[in-house]
């Protein structure tokens, strides 16, 4: 029997504890919300680490506009050399078929990026800090009263944790994304982005060949300005180097991706859950 009531007090005193290190994360929450809401210190990092993930997505698809323009040139001259003619198709058509769809994830990458920052700039309106400040304070006098109704205690908990996370969820979720970027990807994606501009070089020397040779497609140009031989060896050069230029353009998308749509949705997930976990409570003891 004593040991009973004593499992009975020891619940009720873990139950008490547990009750009391929720309202004060709460009531920490309400204070410090608004203060960092203000002050706009998280706003302004979270927009420089968005901005940066814009301007390298945006240097990435202008490259890979660049290649597929330079290929389309390329592949629009008419030559009288059959046989060099297959060559350069064959060389010249798979990069194509392959930029255009790079350019399309790219493409997505920078949307995703584009909607990130006007979300961001919606959240930090004055008018949302006024509706999180309004919020906090009836949470916080809710939370010191000695006697609150439940029902009514958890709706205004679950509005106030509501508008927190629309206020800072985003926030949050870039600038862990630009973390993760700055530690692990970023130097990887500036070795791609620099492989896929030498290709683009690549194919600029090779498509400007003579260029006072007017009236003639690069690849006539280059068959008037060195032999036969050495044509098909430069081709043969271009087609050795489609490979790895391949690999660094969708390595690149591929972390393109994962950095503006994939690793944002998984943080916006954790702290969702996180809100969700703190407004449920401690469990019921058995």
């Amino acid at each position: 029997m004593l040991a009973s009531v004593s499992s009975a007090v020891s619940r009720s005193a873990m139950r008490l504890t547990a009750l009391d290190s929720r309202r004060t994360c709460l009531l920490a929450l309400c204070v410090l919300g608004p203060l960092l809401a203000w002050m706009g210190v998280l706003d302004g990092l979270s927009e420089q680490s968005v901005d940066s993930a814009l301007l390298a997505t945006g240097a990435a698809y202008a490259s890979a506009r660049g290649i597929n323009a330079l290929v389309s040139v390329m592949q629009g001259t008419e030559v009288h050399a059959v046989m060099l003619t297959v060559a350069a198709g064959e060389v010249l058509d798979p990069i194509n078929d392959l930029i255009e769809r790079i350019s399309t994830l790219f493409l997505f990458a920078l949307g995703s990026l584009a909607l990130q920052k006007t979300l961001l700039l919606l959240a930090a309106e004055r008018a949302f800090n006024l509706l999180l400040t309004v919020a906090a304070i009836v949470s916080a006098i809710t939370l010191l009263q000695p006697r609150r109704n439940g029902v009514a205690t958890n709706l205004v908990l679950r509005l106030f944790l509501v508008t927190l996370f629309l206020r800072f969820a985003l926030g949050v979720s870039a600038l862990a994304s630009g973390w993760i970027d700055a530690a692990f990807l970023a130097e990887r994606d500036k070795r791609q982005r620099a492989a896929m501009e030498h290709f683009r070089g690549e194919l600029a020397a090779l498509e400007s060949a003579d260029p006072d040779q007017t009236g003639q497609g690069w690849l006539q140009r280059l068959r008037n300005s060195v032999s036969p031989a050495e044509v098909r060896a430069r081709l043969s050069a271009l087609e050795a180097r489609v490979d790895d230029f391949a690999a660094s353009a969708m390595t690149l998308a591929m972390s393109l991706l994962l950095k503006s749509i994939v690793l944002p949705l998984a943080f916006l997930y954790a702290v969702l859950a996180g809100s969700r976990a703190l407004l449920k409570g401690p469990p019921q003891p058995r």
